[in-house]
């Protein structure tokens, strides 16, 4: 079986590009079973760690969580400075904790600059990656908010 989009450069990668499987997650950060999903997803990379490669994809479900995109946002700025999984995990370990001034905070303990953060989403600035970060996070809920409908 292929998959709809193939996994590019920008995409979020753990493993080896030669895995036989390749299991791809599309997740939100306010969503409780995207959480949960985490402990299984580790579980089978400790089981199959040559033969499976995970990939992450952001799809924040703004409707229900309102913080979804400015977290998936935290975590690819956060991504560009130096550590998308760090921000990753970090930010589901605070999941109900995700207001602007949540991501600040986090950004400073991890050691990231953030130049602002304010109160609409196409305002969230880090200092690497702003516009960039802001058209990959929308260009990937476009598409696949038209494959669903």
């Amino acid at each position: 079986m292929r998959l709809a989009d193939s996994v590019v450069s920008d995409d979020h990668v753990q493993g080896t590009s030669g895995a036989a499987v390749t299991l791809v997650q599309y997740g939100d950060y306010e969503c409780p079973y995207t959480r949960l999903s985490r402990y299984a997803v580790r579980q089978l990379q400790r089981e199959y760690p040559d033969t499976l490669r995970f990939v992450f994809r952001h799809f924040p479900l703004e409707q229900i969580h309102p913080h979804s995109r400015p977290a998936a946002l935290a975590a690819e700025a956060s991504g560009a400075q130096t550590d998308f999984w760090t921000m990753h995990e970090y930010l589901f370990e605070h999941q109900n904790h995700l207001e602007e001034l949540d991501l600040q905070k986090y950004a400073t303990e991890l050691g990231w600059t953030l130049i602002d953060l304010s109160g609409t989403v196409a305002r969230l600035r880090w200092r690497v990656a702003s516009t960039k970060t802001l058209i990959a996070v929308n260009v990937v809920v476009s598409r696949e908010r038209r494959r669903s409908t």
